[in-house]
């Protein structure tokens, strides 16, 4: 990636550049989105962000991240991230759906970022007991309002998902608050029933629920990703 990189607003209306160095987080697969985040300098404001940059769908009932947060705000979601701008790399795109045989092909992917304002820290940075129920407990509602406000369903919820963030003039770092993040394999209520996106299972394999991994093919309901937050408190409570 090169050092400095332009996005578009998240109001569309203007782009915003910035700098970023080596990535902090990678995906280890070579395959399916390959996520990279990035530590990034706002050039306009001087104040540091986060850069997601990873490979999504290309299919017409697909909708990028940066739409669903636009959907988000403006039904009042909080708890959740704030996406502050992004879009297609060029036209970047995957080619080996070309070339393989028969009629199970994966779908298409092209390279997307999404530049997000908070810079967070994952779950499991949690001091004691109270931070890991206040910051799941937000990251619920965050989740709750998604589905009751704006009719979203995340679908991968997990540790790495819920993130703790505090305000970059809060010099104490006392007032942190949880956040819901990643929404790029999210699902509308009103496409609950539609045909599943050419895409592997949605979710993040030991926080799934049980049915899910018992019926692979039923498709993700709310109940799954509620139970998932019963396996994350689980899971942090007992590693820790």
């Amino acid at each position: 990636m090169r050092p400095q990189i332009t996005c578009v607003d998240i109001r569309g209306d203007g782009t915003t550049e910035y700098f970023v160095g080596k990535h902090t987080t990678a995906s280890r697969s070579v395959t399916r989105r390959c996520t990279k985040g990035y530590i990034a300098f706002i050039i306009s404001t001087s104040r540091l962000c986060f850069l997601k940059d990873y490979w999504c769908l290309r299919l017409p009932q697909h909708r990028t991240e940066l739409s669903v947060y636009k959907l988000l705000y403006e039904k009042g979601v909080k708890y959740v991230a704030t996406a502050l701008g992004g879009g297609l790399v060029g036209t970047q795109q995957t080619v080996t759906q070309d070339y393989l045989p028969g009629e199970e092909v994966p779908a298409e992917l092209f390279h997307y970022r999404l530049a997000i304002q908070e810079l967070a820290r994952p779950l499991e940075s949690y001091r004691h007991s109270e931070e890991l129920i206040m910051w799941l407990f937000d990251g619920l509602q965050g989740h709750e309002e998604a589905w009751t406000k704006a009719g979203i369903l995340h679908r991968d919820i997990s540790p790495a998902n819920i993130m703790s963030v505090v305000d970059q003039d809060d010099e104490t770092d006392e007032n942190r608050r949880g956040i819901l993040n990643d929404w790029d394999i999210c699902k509308y209520k009103s496409e609950m029933n539609d045909e599943p996106l050419k895409y592997p299972r949605p979710g993040t394999l030991y926080f799934m629920s049980a049915l899910s991994l018992r019926y692979p093919r039923k498709p993700n309901e709310l109940a799954d990703d509620l139970e998932a937050f019963i396996h994350v408190l689980t899971y942090c409570s007992l590693q820790f």
